[in-house]
């Protein structure tokens, strides 16, 4: 919020608070235009579909190229593409002015739509690292812009202005993708300064965001390239728990570190704790309970160099985890190394151990996960 603040507060100061489209006053939406929002919403519903698919197709498409191939690809796609339409280059403010001002025919319009919803999809899913909002702004402007040209010139609708119908598509298609219609409503209208795009704006980016989400049930773009990149973004309220806490509040620091072979003599010199972390040459690979080795101790009165390992004692897979991982990157190990223990350590080549303290897993889901 600070840097959003500060950055507007430069660029306004270096560039003027004018609005970054400069747009005569429009007349307000009337009651009999509400079906035309409503259609609006539906269509860029499914063209924000389309270009998720397209994202998604591209993306396991092109995952076995390499970084070099995928940027070639998605060169070649996009320099083809402006070869027949040089519009659907760069930022786009042009072009978006112009679909608003009415100087695009209904042709044009439809191959820019088009052509850069192929070319914005093709860049993203080949890891290109260009933005989203912009082009979104502009297929939407141009997606509106033409709905509102077809019904009133070829239907013959009653549309008072076809350019705030490519305002409202700007903020739709841009809802519909991010899947943040306060987001998108907010930009548009920091864009235009026009109050009287509000309500209507409001009507079809819920629409628009219905048909995407609820219907097609595709995700928000953002949240479909993490998963496409093997990340996984959680919006439930345990996972945001455990990624705001921290491995220190969940580890132990009862226990103790002993090399694989110890004698009894060890023994008499340490107060034998929780755990024992078994350790060969100086790396942690098991653990086992410190009352079971004390049972175990008793029982043998005869030993005296002990292997631990080959010791029938009950021992626990233990895995290394950093002291600065989250306690979501613990249940992440805890489900996929199929461990019974993390080692919590810490690298200081200075101290004589590493480890910082242990987790078992029993404690950990009767602490965190209920």
């Amino acid at each position: 919020m600070i840097a959003a603040v500060v950055a507007a507060g430069i660029a306004q100061w270096a560039f003027g608070s004018d609005a970054l489209l400069h747009i005569d006053a429009m007349p307000s939406i009337s009651a009999a235009e509400i079906p035309f929002l409503i259609l609006l919403g539906v269509l860029v519903g499914c063209a924000s579909t389309l270009f998720t698919y397209l994202i998604k197709a591209i993306s396991i498409k092109t995952q076995s190229l390499g970084l070099s191939m995928r940027f070639i690809l998605a060169g070649f796609v996009t320099g083809t593409l402006a070869l027949l339409i040089p519009e659907i280059m760069g930022m786009g403010y042009d072009t978006i002015n112009a679909a608003i001002l009415g100087q695009l025919s209904m042709s044009l319009l439809f191959a820019i739509m088009l052509l850069k919803l192929i070319a914005t999809a093709c860049a993203i899913a080949c890891g290109i690292p260009a933005g989203l909002i912009s082009p979104s702004l502009v297929i939407g402007a141009v997606g509106g812009a033409l709905m509102a040209s077809f019904l009133h010139h070829t239907l013959e609708l009653p549309i008072q202005n076809s350019g705030i119908y490519a305002i409202i598509g700007m903020s739709a298609m841009m809802g519909a993708c991010l899947q943040a219609p306060l987001a998108a409503l907010t930009a548009v209208f920091e864009i235009t300064t026009h109050h009287n795009i509000i309500w209507p704006s409001m009507l079809s980016i819920v629409v628009a965001q219905l048909v995407s989400r609820q219907i097609f049930k595709q995700p928000p773009v953002f949240d479909l390239l993490l998963s496409l990149r093997g990340f996984s973004y959680q919006h439930d309220p345990v996972t945001q728990s455990l990624q705001r806490s921290n491995v220190k509040d969940a580890m132990s620091e009862d226990y103790v570190c002993l090399a694989r072979v110890f004698t009894r003599n060890t023994l008499e010199h340490i107060n034998l704790p929780e755990w024992i972390v078994i350790e060969d040459n100086q790396m942690p690979v098991a653990a086992i309970a410190g009352h079971h080795l004390i049972a175990y101790l008793e029982q043998h009165p005869e030993l005296d160099a002990i292997d631990l390992l080959d010791a029938p004692l009950e021992q626990h897979t233990i895995a290394s985890i950093d002291i600065r991982s989250t306690l979501a990157k613990a249940r992440e190990m805890f489900s996929q190394e199929k461990v019974a223990m993390l080692c919590v350590t810490h690298w200081n080549p200075l101290a004589q151990t590493f480890v910082q303290g242990v987790i078992s897993r029993e404690s950990f889901n009767q602490t965190f996960i209920r």
